[in-house]
């Protein structure tokens, strides 16, 4: 038998007894079972059994059963059984028990739109409720009446709000501005209209016009409870009126550090949009000296906003900062307040790895604009740790790569080459951080620099533990180089060709510690080999004959080109066994060295001999296996080449053979030597489209950056591109001036002052005086008539209460 079950059964025990009087005593510990409202995640009830709790008169009995029905509703379980009951939860919607009536309106809103007839019968009771003296219950009252959705109290809902709004409790007032966006939401779902926020304030009969006048008189208010749940108001509903910002601009910037902390992030961001569309561009003012006296206290508040601990505070004033005050990034030291929030250990309104996130994407955001610049020893701040997730370890590495200069090359390019060979770190993110390195390649690096990125991809391919992405990676960097100058790279492209042919070479004894480069990389390599045979210029023998230096690069040059007929052969013998991207290649490559030979020829007015040609044979032995290889593609890609290059496999009367050709004697027959004749006169297609230059790819590392990690920042760091006509800016000062009708309920009662008569007050300047004195001892105005027949009470120490007491014993 559960602990539930026993005490409910020694409940009905004690209710059946007949006690002769009323004086029985029970144990203690009886009594406090009975009157502890023992529940547990055990306890069941029948309806039966809600039914006559729900009707009881005892509010802990009351309190059990809706803490039952609760207690369904945030679990899998059926609903029968409050339908079958709502009524009688409804019943208690008047209980003087705050909890009791707090459950009763959670249930409430959870059935209304199910049960609309009888949540309508409670419409009256939380009407009532509004007038309630404990303000909890007022304010209760009016998230319940506008958490109901159904559209029939839309009235109800817009007349108890104009008398909630004025009311002397903060608490009620700001629970109305959040009963705003509750009934905006349900008019809009109703109405269903595809008009704006502007045509429907231009209707003085609609709803949302009214929703604007309240939220104007609560942007009016002093309590900062209230400012802040009507700036978040309007942030959901009226984010472009600035209308109801312009009197009250000063005001708002003064509550800015008195705010909850989602409440002031909001705040940010709207001054930043209004500054941003009323105010001149500030990005020429060198201090704030020249800045308008809103902006100038606005830049003050700022200022306290550097010292909050809230991760999403210091995003917002960083967003208002880079846009609004520029110069004055230093002045507030917004690097290092960044700073601070990029550590695990930071505190934080946001989730931990979430808030790092979006720090560090903030930090990139302004070095990419080179609004800020990150020093050598703050570095250290953004090294990649292996306890860091993988968002974060990318956003590092790209501010690390935003800050790499002549001075901190050295430390950013060791840190990135320990980040590639830590094999802790994701693959992935070693793939990245080579992928960067890629694109610096392209900047304006030093040779020493340079050259030492070089020797690191150079040495990464030698690595036998290295994954073919990463080793694919480093040559597509050496590519990426060598195509700005393929004859001045020519060391680095003989190295490379030494790797190819070592992947082409037969099996050996130890295949087992061999790497395998990747696709790519052997495409890549072949392409460049390509680039090298039609763009490295052509050596004489006798030019070769007169430079007898064996590192000389024209030697270099010459013995690449005289063998590469030979190297692409090797690469031909394993063809079957390429990828489809590397067949493709090895096609163009060669096509690439055939035309360019017809086309020097030409040039120096020889006769170019196909007959006993390697290149030529080479090239005829590819397009036979291009000709019926499984891929579609590189089928189409065959037929372009044999159709506009001299060949004997797309000649007439060419059957399909599966062994090599043999040239030689295919030339024995008159049509083959026409057709490959006529194709030799007709090749200024092919030298058009294999000889031109390619275009250098420009990589550098703002291009490589993934959109992966913060897009939800990069959308909240947009600005408003809105800018008013600077004719109009003197009218909207004098709007900023002309003030507004402070709401002062604390001080002033019901009674509304406008905010001239409110600041002179303070100075001494106006003639209306305080209703609180100056002194200290607050005494009642004289219109409070105190009976004369009142007896005084003075207020005694404990020492002379209980010296008094002694003296009457």
């Amino acid at each position: 038998m559960s602990d539930s079950i026993l005490a409910k059964n020694i409940g009905n025990f004690f209710e059946s007894l007949n006690f002769e009087s009323s004086k029985e005593y029970l144990p203690p510990s009886l009594t406090k079972l009975i009157n502890s409202n023992y529940y547990s995640k055990d306890t069941y009830f029948t309806p039966q059994e809600i039914i006559a709790g729900l009707n009881s008169s005892n509010d802990n009995e009351i309190y059990i059963v809706l803490k039952f029905l609760v207690c369904i509703l945030t679990t899998k379980q059926t609903y029968d059984e409050i339908n079958q009951v709502f009524p009688h939860v409804i019943k208690n919607i008047n209980s003087s028990n705050l909890k009791n009536r707090r459950l009763v309106y959670y249930i409430l809103l959870r059935f209304s739109d199910q049960q609309p007839d009888i949540s309508l019968l409670s419409i009256n009771a939380i009407q009532k409720s509004l007038t309630d003296k404990n303000c909890i219950n007022r304010a209760l009252a009016i998230r319940c009446l506008s958490g109901i959705n159904i559209p029939a109290i839309l009235p109800i809902l817009s007349l108890s709000l104009k008398k909630s709004i004025k009311d002397l409790s903060p608490l009620v007032r700001s629970a109305s501005a959040i009963a705003i966006i509750k009934c905006y939401t349900l008019d809009r779902a109703y109405n269903g209209s595809s008009e704006t926020i502007g045509e429907l304030l231009k209707d003085s009969s609609s709803l949302v016009l009214q929703l604007y006048h309240f939220l104007d008189i609560l942007l009016s208010d002093n309590d900062t409870r209230v400012i802040g749940s009507a700036i978040i108001c309007f942030y959901s509903i009226f984010p472009s009126c600035f209308d109801l910002i312009h009197g009250k601009l000063t005001h708002l910037i003064d509550k800015l550090n008195y705010l909850d902390p989602y409440s002031t992030e909001l705040l940010l961001d709207i001054l930043t949009d209004y500054s941003k569309v009323f105010f001149l561009p500030t990005e020429t003012i060198k201090d704030e000296s020249h800045l308008p006296k809103e902006l100038a206290s606005l830049l003050v508040n700022l200022k306290f906003l550097m010292f909050t601990d809230s991760g999403s505070i210091v995003l917002a004033a960083s967003r208002c900062i880079s846009t609004v005050f520029p110069f004055a990034i230093e002045q507030l030291q917004l690097v290092e307040v960044l700073i601070k929030f990029t550590y695990p250990s930071a505190s934080c309104t946001m989730s931990q790895s979430h808030s790092r996130a979006a720090i560090l994407g903030e930090i990139d955001h302004l070095l990419s604009k080179k609004l800020i610049t990150i020093s050598k020893h703050q570095l250290s701040c953004f090294i990649p740790l292996t306890d860091d997730s993988y968002k974060v370890c990318k956003l590092k590495i790209n501010i690390l790569f935003h800050s790499i200069d002549s001075d901190t090359f050295d430390f950013v390019f060791d840190e990135l080459k320990f980040v590639v060979q830590d094999s802790q770190m994701p693959l992935q993110l070693r793939k990245y951080t080579l992928q960067q390195l890629n694109g610096i390649l392209a900047t304006n690096l030093s040779t020493d620099q340079l050259s030492k990125v070089v020797r690191f991809f150079l040495s990464k391919l030698k690595a036998s533990n290295e994954s073919d992405n990463l080793v694919s990676e480093n040559i597509t960097g050496l590519r990426q180089l060598i195509q700005g100058d393929v004859t001045g790279y020519v060391d680095v492209l003989m190295k490379l060709a030494g790797r190819l042919l070592d992947e082409n070479t037969d099996a050996s004894e130890d295949d087992n510690n061999r790497v395998f480069l990747a696709p790519i990389a052997q495409a890549s390599i072949v392409w460049l080999l390509g680039e090298f045979g039609i763009n490295s210029p052509r050596v004489s023998e006798e030019e070769m004959k007169l430079d007898v230096d064996p590192e000389s690069k024209t030697l270099k040059i010459m013995t690449l080109r005289k063998y590469l007929p030979d190297l692409f052969r090797i690469v031909v013998s394993r063809f079957k066994h390429l990828d489809t991207l590397v067949k493709l290649e090895t096609l163009h490559a060669i096509t690439k060295l055939v035309t360019n030979d017809i086309y020097e020829s030409r040039k120096l007015n020889k006769p170019y001999n196909l007959q006993g040609n390697t290149l030529f044979k080479l090239l005829n032995w590819v397009l036979q296996l291009t000709k019926y290889d499984h891929d579609v593609d590189l089928r189409d890609r065959s037929r372009l080449v044999g159709a506009i290059v001299p060949n004997v496999i797309y000649g007439p009367n060419i059957e399909a053979k599966s062994e090599q050709l043999n040239i030689d004697e295919m030339f024995e027959n008159p049509e083959v030597a026409a057709y490959c004749e006529e194709k030799l006169n007709k090749i200024e297609l092919a030298v058009y489209m294999f000889q031109t230059e390619k275009p250098t790819p420009q990589a550098n590392a703002e291009n490589n950056q993934s959109t992966e990690v913060a897009p939800f920042l990069r959308q909240y760091l947009r600005v408003t591109e809105n800018q008013l006509d600077p004719a109009y800016i003197e009218y909207y000062n004098e709007v900023r001036a002309q003030g507004f009708d402070l709401k002062d309920y604390n001080r002033f009662g019901m009674n509304a002052v406008s905010s001239k008569s409110f600041n002179a007050s303070h100075s001494g300047s106006s003639s209306m005086e305080s209703p609180t004195p100056k002194n200290n001892h607050y005494s009642p105005p004289s219109s409070w008539n105190i009976h004369p027949n009142v007896s005084k009470y003075k207020l005694q120490t404990l020492d002379d209460f209980l010296g008094e007491n002694n003296n009457q014993k």
